[in-house]
């Protein structure tokens, strides 16, 4: 399959899934501009987005194991997330804000937490305690 047709399929499978969600939570503009994002992305932009993934996922599980919410390892996690938020969302439209509140809604959202429970059980709530550590971090020292 061709890789455009690829990107185009995939999108489409994930609007079709969370289309109407994403729109009601995010907003329509906001999901076109992102979509757009990503259909103008080269072969290696939008493999950056699988690898992003599994950085996240290795780091969450190899910081799950120390038990550290705030160990380089759980941070790492963050700031892989940071960057994939960055890679996929709108130009512009990041903020520590949006992330922990976007990690913090993974907890009320079964299909997130069996995705990073899949990792180790309850893998998810650390994940958000670490994201707060990592946003609220910054917040903090920005002096606001």
């Amino acid at each position: 399959m061709q890789f455009k047709t690829f990107k185009i399929k995939e999108l489409d499978e994930n609007s079709s899934k969370y289309g109407d969600e994403l729109r009601e939570r995010y907003g329509a503009d906001m999901i076109k501009q992102s979509n757009d994002k990503i259909k103008k992305m080269g072969k290696d932009e939008y493999s950056r987005i699988n690898e992003l993934l599994d950085s996240i996922n290795t780091s969450l599980k190899e910081a799950f194991i120390i038990g550290d919410s705030s160990c380089e390892e759980a941070q790492k996690a963050c700031k892989y997330h940071e960057d994939l938020l960055k890679l996929t969302w709108p130009n512009g439209t990041y903020s520590k804000e949006s992330q922990l509140a976007l990690v913090n809604s993974f907890i009320e959202d079964e299909r997130f937490t069996a995705y990073y429970d899949k990792i180790a059980k309850g893998c998810t709530e650390f994940f958000a305690k670490s994201t707060e550590i990592y946003c609220k971090d910054y917040l903090h020292n920005r002096g606001d």
